[in-house]
């Protein structure tokens, strides 16, 4: 379990204390006061159950919510609401020859899943594991999809997106897992 902990004069967040063993509040009504000043009253501490605990760590977007001067709540709608990327890809192995291709096709869909973002048009950065490491490619996208005839000259295994989690401001539904095979010309 953890803990966040606040000031609450100004109701600003001070410490997120994932722990082990986890501190009881008697400990950290002691604890904090002499690492801080002030006295254990000066603060707010709020006890994180196990799922919040995870989706800190797991790097969710969040909102401490404050009532009154004290910590009653993490509400988690900044990364709920948030849309997701879906990758397809006609087929996951190609050649090193720069002829042979892989048709990505990278879509924004609503964060219910319900459907694609059609209302989107713009131009993003995407990251790409190459097997020279993590790179960001432009993308640009209409009407929330964006399709990509993909070929290259270096064998190893790509990856669309990098990152398995979230990238910017969307959540990653899944990724493409491509491995270029290395070709002999002779």
């Amino acid at each position: 379990m953890a803990w966040i902990i606040g000031q609450k004069s100004d109701e600003s967040v001070l410490e997120i204390s994932m722990k082990l063993p986890d501190f009881t509040l008697t400990e950290l009504e002691t604890i904090v006061p002499a690492k801080l000043g002030g006295v254990a009253g000066d603060y707010s501490f709020f006890h994180m159950d196990a799922t919040d605990e995870a989706r800190i760590k797991d790097g969710w977007d969040y909102d401490i919510v404050w009532t009154t001067n004290e910590i009653t709540d993490i509400d988690f709608s900044p990364e709920e609401n948030k849309r997701w990327v879906k990758f397809t890809a006609d087929k996951t192995e190609i050649d090193d020859d720069g002829v042979d291709s892989v048709e990505i096709i990278m879509e924004i869909w609503d964060k219910d899943l319900t459907g694609i973002e059609t209302g989107i048009s713009t131009t993003s950065s995407v990251p790409i594991l190459t097997p020279s490491g993590e790179k960001w490619t432009k993308a640009s996208i209409v009407n929330g999809i964006r399709t990509k005839n993909f070929t290259t000259t270096k064998s190893g295994t790509w990856v669309f997106p990098s990152r398995s989690n979230r990238f910017k401001n969307v959540r990653v539904f899944n990724q493409i897992v491509l491995t270029v095979i290395e070709t002999d010309i002779l």
